[in-house]
């Protein structure tokens, strides 16, 4: 526990990026004071005891907590509002978000933060390092800017927080904050396989949605911003939560090669998309519905009957293409296990009662 003493107002207060996370503002505002981050808010309680303590530094801010932050850094409290998850993306808590799995390093408070990954071509070019909202979403593997797929952690040391926030980057130098690599050798060097462009339609649209637009996606005409937005979300948990995965390494920890779980799920969120899709004769449309109810069945197998039945209401919020492609799948189930109830032996029934006897 930090014991700390701090004046009412800062004497540096960086001024907050659009479209950046609060807890990447709180990191600058941090490095500009010489303090670190936990030190920084201990120091905001310290001056201000009736603060209330964030348990979230990203997503749900108190707005008490942002008035004695205003009165703190200097910065209206307007321009600290606007910086709320929620006040950039509608519903954010119905997303799957990047996390931090290790807790160990107190100073930058990894478990009240959301994970990121990054771009190394924006970093090269940002005057400040700073982490925009939407590099914290599991759905997006891309920059919106570069189109390049976004990089996770440091590939020197594996370091799921590598940006150095609040430093200025320098001919092209931007050192990992733990063991001071160079975060753009490390993947603008490096080979990267070209992205689909039906993948990147993909992130486009589902970026669009969050922000209320409706998708621009030529398989989903007539689709709504909520609809396609829902069924993204909705899938995308499914998907990262199968029994046999590690939802968590999949979605956040450092692998071999960052970013490839990720789009493991997105692939297979989009192959439904693909699948569900009208625009084809008549004879391709009924090998994509085969395909469909595989792809459908490898994921609802896993699952609880109670599990299915969540997910079928669920469904009723999704583009009516995809709806009619999940309730086909769940029927499909339905058929067979009824068929292996009715052909269970009648004396296995008999013998079980007796054993229960």
């Amino acid at each position: 526990m930090i014991v700390a003493q701090a004046p009412l107002q800062l004497p540096f207060a960086p001024k907050p990026f659009r479209r950046e996370l609060f807890s990447s503002w709180l990191l600058r505002l941090a490095a500009a004071n010489c303090v670190t981050l936990e030190e920084l808010l201990a120091g905001l309680q310290a001056s201000y005891p009736s603060a209330p303590y964030a348990f979230s530094l990203d997503v749900n801010l108190d707005h008490r907590l942002l008035k004695f932050m205003a009165s703190f850094s200097r910065v209206p409290f307007t321009t600290l509002s606007r910086l709320s998850l929620e006040n950039q993306v509608s519903h954010p808590d119905s997303a799957l978000l990047l996390r931090f799995n290790d807790n160990s390093r107190a100073s930058r408070l990894l478990s009240r933060r959301l994970g990121y990954a990054f771009c190394p071509y924006c970093i090269a070019h940002q005057s400040f390092v700073h982490v925009p909202w939407e590099w914290a979403f599991a759905c997006l593997l891309h920059c919106s800017v570069h189109g390049t797929p976004l990089g996770a952690g440091c590939l020197s040391c594996g370091e799921l927080d590598p940006l150095p926030l609040g430093l200025i980057p320098v001919a092209d130098q931007v050192p990992c904050q733990s063991c001071g690599a160079n975060l753009l050798d490390d993947y603008t060097d490096k080979d990267r396989a070209p992205s689909s462009r039906t993948v990147l339609e993909f992130e486009r649209s589902y970026r669009a949605a969050l922000l209320g637009a409706a998708p621009d996606l030529d398989l989903l005409q007539g689709t709504s911003s909520t609809q396609f937005r829902q069924f993204v979300d909705d899938t995308l948990r499914l998907v990262a939560n199968l029994p046999d995965e590690q939802p968590l390494a999949r979605c956040g920890k450092l692998q071999q090669a960052p970013g490839l779980s990720r789009q493991e799920l997105i692939r297979t969120i989009l192959q439904l998309v693909l699948y569900a899709s009208t625009d084809c004769d008549m004879y391709e449309r009924r090998g994509r519905q085969r395909k469909s109810l595989k792809v459908w069945t490898s994921l609802l197998v896993p699952l609880t009957p109670e599990a299915r039945r969540n997910l079928a209401r669920l469904s009723r919020a999704w583009p009516s293409s995809l709806q009619r492609s999940l309730a086909s799948a769940l029927a499909q189930l339905t058929r067979i296990d009824s068929f292996y109830v009715a052909a269970a032996p009648i004396h296995s029934v008999r013998d079980l009662s007796t054993n229960t006897l």
